[in-house]
């Protein structure tokens, strides 16, 4: 069967200036596809100038003759599944909830159904149609052990005005992590580029190559075998939080991909191992949370946050580590 496909034939006008690149003066002209749809047809051969193929960075000249051929989306496949959501909010136009862990966020090879988008198909009528069928209405995601607050639009411009303002960094990102012994000092700055692991192609490293990457983190709570982190990130890097911590030499709690579940109970005291061993029984996945989302309203504009409780694992954590802290410190 033949696909249709919608093309759209641009001039640029002979009083416009050259040197604009052509990725942000198509965002600007076509008002119905998200930068992410956009830079993927450039990189597919999608967007001609002058009969020819060009890059994102190709600076624009007056009389060019642009082409976007903009492939129709193909049919909805994921099936609604009556999983339960705990929505944090919800109107109209978007939906926000707090992702439970160890579920994933949608189907892919090896897990076709049973995600939160099964889920969210169930729980509302439409969601926005996304660059991929298998992900519809998501604007971010979250790894399938991370809990916490995830946006999802349920039409098509609610999504392309959410999605602008993550690629505009205008998105606050605030999670929570657990975090092996207490970072010194106990709060900074990290800036350290990431890129594809060179060996593993399903981790990610520290890369002077790689893409720029900025978390900002505090200390919440120093236990002295584990704290609670604050952290901030500016970019929104895959593992980025991940790869950060463990570069300080604090990764994250439970992480087996950046540090091996039980490799950092060698460098406890005897006596501090059982209490390590507690925690990672309680902490069956990598002790990451995303806390606080802020925006603006997609469409009033007004500023929004949104806040996912830290979920039961955490807070039983807390608690081993306070029964730790009455035996060392008892008078």
């Amino acid at each position: 069967m033949k696909t249709e496909t919608e093309i759209i034939e641009i001039t640029v006008p002979a009083r416009r200036q050259e040197g604009e690149r052509i990725d942000k003066y198509l965002a600007r002209a076509i008002n119905h596809i998200s930068r992410n749809q956009l830079q993927y047809l450039i990189d597919d051969h999608q967007v001609l100038v002058n009969s020819e193929p060009v890059k994102a960075s190709y600076n624009i000249t007056p009389g060019d003759e642009i082409r976007v051929s903009i492939p129709q989306k193909p049919k909805l496949e994921v099936e609604p599944e009556p999983i339960p959501i705990d929505v944090i909010y919800e109107d109209a136009k978007m939906i926000a909830i707090n992702k439970a862990p160890d579920i994933v966020v949608h189907p892919g090879v090896g897990n076709s159904n049973g995600t939160l988008v099964n889920a969210l198909l169930h729980h509302t009528e439409k969601l926005a149609e996304t660059d991929s069928p298998i992900r519809p209405g998501l604007v971010h995601r979250l790894d399938k052990e991370t809990s916490g607050v995830l946006l999802a639009a349920k039409d098509d411009e609610t999504h392309r005005r959410l999605s602008g303002q993550f690629e505009d960094r205008v998105v606050e990102k605030e999670y929570r992590a657990w975090v092996w012994r207490v970072p010194a000092p106990p709060s900074g700055t990290i800036k350290k580029a990431i890129g594809r692991h060179p060996r593993d192609r399903k981790k990610f490293a520290l890369q002077p190559q790689g893409k720029r990457a900025v978390t900002h983190f505090s200390v919440l709570e120093d236990h002295e075998i584990v704290s609670l982190l604050q952290l901030k990130i500016e970019t929104g890097r895959t593992h980025q939080i991940r790869v950060h911590c463990k570069s300080l030499g604090h990764p994250v709690v439970g992480d087996s991909t950046y540090n091996g579940r039980t490799k950092r109970l060698k460098a406890l005291s005897v006596s501090d191992r059982k209490w390590g061993l507690r925690i990672l029984e309680i902490m069956t996945r990598q002790a990451l949370h995303a806390y606080r989302i802020g925006f603006n309203h997609p469409w009033t504009g007004k500023w929004m946050e949104l806040v996912a409780p830290l979920p039961a694992d955490f807070l039983r954590v807390s608690k081993v580590l306070e029964e730790r802290e009455e035996v060392f410190y008892q008078v």
